[in-house]
């Protein structure tokens, strides 16, 4: 079993626009340690949004595989792929735009 907690292998997602497919990621592939920090950057349109939407669940992909903690997520689908706050099934939400803030925050 690998130690990465997001695992991607060879993803594709693609997009119909006016009648042309446009490929927005081309078989992309990495993998990310628990705690470890990345930065994403790419020109507008480079498919920044579109990978983050694949790998956090809420977007399936139209090929390759996802795997958090080892765990592949191809299998699922509707409610269980996305869960936002919880520890698999989705990305966790970020308190600055989950709602209003927690009681600990305001004393």
């Amino acid at each position: 079993m690998s130690d990465a907690a997001l695992r991607l292998d060879k993803v594709v997602r693609s997009f119909f626009q006016g009648g042309n497919r446009i490929e927005v990621l081309k078989g992309v592939s990495m993998s990310l340690k628990r705690g470890e920090l990345v930065a994403l950057v790419g020109p507008s349109g480079a498919g920044k949004s579109t990978l983050l939407h694949v790998a956090g669940l809420p977007e399936p992909p139209d090929g390759g595989d996802i795997h958090l903690d080892g765990r592949p997520c191809g299998g699922l689908g509707g409610g269980r792929r996305h869960r936002p706050g919880t520890r698999r099934g989705g990305c966790p939400s970020s308190p600055s735009t989950s709602g209003p803030p927690h009681a600990a925050d305001r004393a």
